[in-house]
């Protein structure tokens, strides 16, 4: 394995690693990302050639990882739609006529 395939190796790993945490730091997983993206594109400027099955893997990770990241902001936005919701409700809860 060359070094360049091994530091994507390397970067994936790392991300992977980040983000199987619960509260990851988003700058560490955008400065992670961009190493890798980075690790790619020299692999790629390195060799014309380049292991089609290395970058077939490679595409097949960033979607799933892709898919994963959005599945958490989605979430994430839930939440954050549902405190507001929560909030208002309370800030309403004595505006109410008695009856």
């Amino acid at each position: 394995m060359s070094s360049l395939a091994a530091d994507i190796k390397c970067c994936r790993e790392a991300i992977q690693s980040l983000l199987t945490l619960e509260n990851y730091d988003t700058s560490t997983f955008s400065s992670l990302w961009q190493t890798y993206q980075h690790a790619l594109v020299r692999y790629c400027e390195s060799s014309p050639a380049a292991d089609a099955d290395l970058l077939q893997s490679e595409l097949d990770w960033v979607q799933l990882a892709i898919a994963h990241v959005n599945s958490e902001r989605t979430s994430i936005s839930q939440q954050l739609m549902n405190l507001q919701q929560g909030r208002k409700a309370v800030g309403q809860y004595g505006r109410f006529p008695a009856e």
